[in-house]
């Protein structure tokens, strides 16, 4: 006969504990993807080598949480769809710093060329200027031909018109009937689940509960 192994707890509840291993908490998970997510994108046109660190990174998330869920943590709850949904349309906001930081380095006169702009001055000259301020993106010169971050502020203008504005959008798409976009409930004619099992399945189904 197999020996129980003794333990000092006085309760049922204290004893699952002590070997259901720890809890799975989603929303850490979520909050590593989405912060990996940002991070990569703020940067990455000036640090490409975010992009494969942040395919490794999330490569190992995925193997571990994935073989710590299936032998150390307790059984998680049943999600409902809702965490999920908040999680993608967070990461509908990623690309927009993508596109305004990526803009801002490849217009960046320090970053992509050996000159120094003539209001450079030197030696203790407070007042250095580089000639580079946020102010040019509402000039013609952003949008000249010859800049070659034009494309990068033309779509975040697009992209942030979209995701903030995007359910107005949806809106008056809708409102056209055959662009009309819509909930739709597909039923299959299939039979209950307890119509649709076996009579010895529904009997010990029924016994269980």
């Amino acid at each position: 006969m197999e020996k129980v192994p003794r333990t000092n707890k006085k309760s049922l509840q204290t004893y699952v504990e002590l070997y259901s291993g720890p809890e799975f908490f989603i929303h850490f998970k979520y909050s590593s993807i989405i912060n990996i997510a940002f991070v990569t994108l703020m940067y990455g046109v000036g640090l490409p080598i975010l992009f494969p660190i942040a395919s490794l990174s999330y490569l190992v998330l995925y193997l571990v949480e994935n073989t710590l869920l299936h032998y150390i943590y307790r059984e998680p709850p049943m999600y409902d769809e809702k965490l999920n949904n908040n999680a993608l349309k967070i990461l509908t906001y990623a690309p927009i710093p993508y596109l305004a930081f990526g803009y801002w380095m490849l217009s960046n006169k320090q970053l992509l060329g050996n000159e120094l702009p003539h209001e450079w001055t030197y030696l203790n000259d407070i007042n250095v200027s580089s000639g580079h301020v946020w102010s040019e993106v509402f000039t013609k010169a952003a949008y000249a031909a010859n800049n070659p971050a034009m494309p990068m502020i033309i779509t975040f203008w697009v992209l942030l018109v979209l995701v903030v504005f995007r359910n107005a959008l949806l809106y008056l798409w809708n409102l056209v009937p055959f662009l009309a976009v819509g909930n739709f409930e597909i039923d299959e004619g299939l039979p209950n689940y307890f119509k649709s099992i076996y009579e010895y399945a529904l009997d010990w189904s029924v016994s269980e509960e």
